[in-house]
């Protein structure tokens, strides 16, 4: 973002650019990879790789720039980083809706909303959670086709809307979404600060995963910032540390 971007949040012009993104789930073993916007003195510059995982044992984020540069971290939390992020919530609300850490859904507070909700002319039950709204499909096995988050002043912070196909497995899986996250320094109505959108989505069921498809190794030359104890060294050739020290 430039020039006023920068207080409002809006940007001046249209920016945006694609790439395929890739999602294990086993369990609560998560490991995603995509491309995110780069960001250099308020300016957005060429995509970087980034990949999150936890694979049971560790919690690490890795990202590397276009020129090559690599920089990551082990976190505290243990569960992946991305495991409750707005761009990918459509998918993890289909598959991880209840189950930790990633609980899309408080499902002991959920409450159905009266009155007739209408979804791109769909009927759809309407459940809330104090936190996200959800409007479900009956005629699609009561897939979400559509959420929002809210805070406690009732601002939506950001909107979910997904379409479906079949599957022989699964009923109905999601093909496409979109989620358009709002700029909240401003008042209504909405403005839209930043949209995910996802064209093709395609779920294979029954991979046989195992644990170090979920591992993060980081490879010579990346810049390690451990989180846990607050250390910052180098990965050697060869994949040793090299001398840590605070940061």
């Amino acid at each position: 973002m430039e020039g006023s971007a920068t207080k409002d949040g809006i940007p001046a012009k249209l920016t945006q650019f694609e790439s395929p993104g890739q999602l294990l789930l086993k369990n609560d073993w998560m490991r995603f990879s995509t491309k995110i916007p780069a960001v250099v003195r308020e300016v957005c510059v060429e995509p970087e790789t980034a990949v999150s995982a936890y694979d049971g044992v560790e919690s690490r984020f890795l990202t590397v720039t276009a020129n090559g540069k690599k920089q990551a971290s082990i976190r505290r939390q243990p569960e992946n980083p991305d495991a409750r992020a707005v761009r990918i919530y459509p998918l993890l609300l289909f598959l991880r809706p209840f189950g930790p850490p990633f609980n899309r859904i408080r499902k002991e507070r959920l409450r159905l909303v009266d009155g007739v909700h209408l979804i791109n002319g769909r009927k759809c039950l309407l459940v809330d959670d104090g936190e996200k709204r959800l409007w479900l499909d009956p005629d699609r096995g009561y897939v979400a086709v559509a959420a929002e988050s809210y805070r406690p002043d009732g601002k939506t912070t950001f909107r979910a809307e997904m379409e479906y196909v079949r599957h022989p497995q699964l009923s109905w899986v999601p093909t496409s979404f979109q989620v358009d996250v709002f700029d909240l320094s401003k008042q209504e109505p909405l403005r839209i600060n930043l949209s995910h959108r996802a064209s093709h989505v395609q779920i294979d069921v029954g991979p046989r995963l195992q644990q170090r498809d979920f591992t993060l190794v980081f490879d010579s030359g990346t810049d390690v910032f451990d989180q846990r104890d607050r250390m910052h060294y180098k990965i050697e050739p060869g994949g040793g540390k090299g001398a840590s020290k605070p940061y």
